[in-house]
């Protein structure tokens, strides 16, 4: 059985992931941060290897026209969903959405 702090840990975890989650669909739902958004993820493409996530939304980003929320949201949380497991890429989320440590 985990103890309590272990427990702690992981739902802290949890919870930054979600919060993780949340701010960068914001930014990438807001129109007027797409252009900024490209060009802070655009010099980290080559070094993130992540199985495409950051690249698809990276390319999502790219089409002005469409604005379909779902896809968006699918995009967002597979790239959260690889941070979990991809120390680079949890670093370059919390830059992209301003997390100070």
């Amino acid at each position: 059985m985990a103890s309590f702090e272990d427990l702690l840990v992981q739902a802290q975890c949890q919870n930054n992931f979600v919060i993780m989650n949340e701010a960068l669909l914001e930014l990438v739902m807001n129109q007027s941060t797409r252009y900024s958004l490209c060009n802070t993820i655009q010099p980290f493409l080559s070094h993130v290897n992540d199985g495409g996530n950051l690249i698809a939304l990276y390319a999502q980003l790219q089409n002005p026209l469409d604005n379909n929320e779902v896809i968006y949201s699918a995009l967002v949380r597979n790239v959260i969903n690889s941070s979990k497991s991809n120390d680079n890429l949890r670093r370059v989320i919390e830059v992209i959405i301003g997390v100070r440590e």
